[in-house]
Parts: structure tokens; C-alpha cells; sequence
């Protein structure tokens, strides 16, 4: 009966997460993995290759990357930035967003990868 009591206890108990997570670099994300990804959480890494608009409701920062897709993180309204530096490389958890916007007057169609409502993660 104790080893009974004894197994269910240990059947009820979830271990604690061994999982690694591993983050993904924005600047080489292909717009077709990126597109799988849409509206999933997600953790990357990134380059900073341009300083935010500090006045923006939510200011976003463009990450270094494979020209084919622009890519960008976009901060919460009210989020205070902080202080980053160009070339700076980041690790932010965030919702991944795409979209393909296509011009009438042109024939571009312009692909974005965007990381929105990021939190900051420790390295």
C-alpha cells in the first residue's frame, strides 16, 4: 500500500524542465522558417543595425540580417529601450510576426520578419 501511495506521488509530480531553449538568430532566419513560426513564441538573438526612435509609442530596432526579409523588433507601448549601442547583440523573447506587403506601383513585394512585445533574456 506505501509503494502504491508511494508511486502515484511520483506519477502526479512533474520534474522540472531539463528543456533547453535555444535561440534563433533573426539575422539569418529564412522568411519560410519564419513563416512556420508565425504567432509563436520565440527566443532570438540579434544584431542591433539601427537605435530606436526613444519618442515612438512603440519603438522598434532593425536587426543586421539577410537582406531578403527586413527584419525588426518592436517594443511594447511604453517600454523603456535603454541604452543600445550599433553592432550590439541582443537575446529577447518575443511573438513572432510575418507579412509580405505588395506594392501596386511596383513589382517588389517587400517580406518582414518582426519580433514583437520582446522581453529581454540573460545570456
Amino acid at each position: 500500500m506505501m509503494m502504491a501511495h508511494l508511486l502515484v506521488s511520483l506519477l502526479v509530480a512533474a520534474p522540472p524542465s531539463t528543456e533547453v531553449v535555444r535561440a534563433l538568430d533573426l539575422g539569418r532566419l529564412s522568411f519560410a522558417e519564419a513563416n512556420r513560426l508565425d504567432g509563436k513564441p520565440v527566443r532570438v538573438s540579434f544584431v542591433v543595425a539601427s537605435l530606436p526612435d526613444v519618442l515612438a509609442l512603440r519603438p522598434a530596432v532593425d536587426a543586421a540580417g539577410d537582406r531578403r526579409a527586413v527584419r525588426s523588433v518592436r517594443f511594447g507601448p511604453g517600454t523603456q529601450v535603454g541604452h543600445l549601442t550599433l553592432g550590439q547583440r541582443l537575446t529577447v523573447e518575443g511573438v513572432l510576426r510575418v507579412r509580405l506587403i505588395v506594392h501596386r506601383w511596383r513589382p517588389l513585394v517587400d517580406r518582414q520578419i518582426e519580433v514583437r512585445d520582446p522581453r529581454p533574456v540573460s545570456p
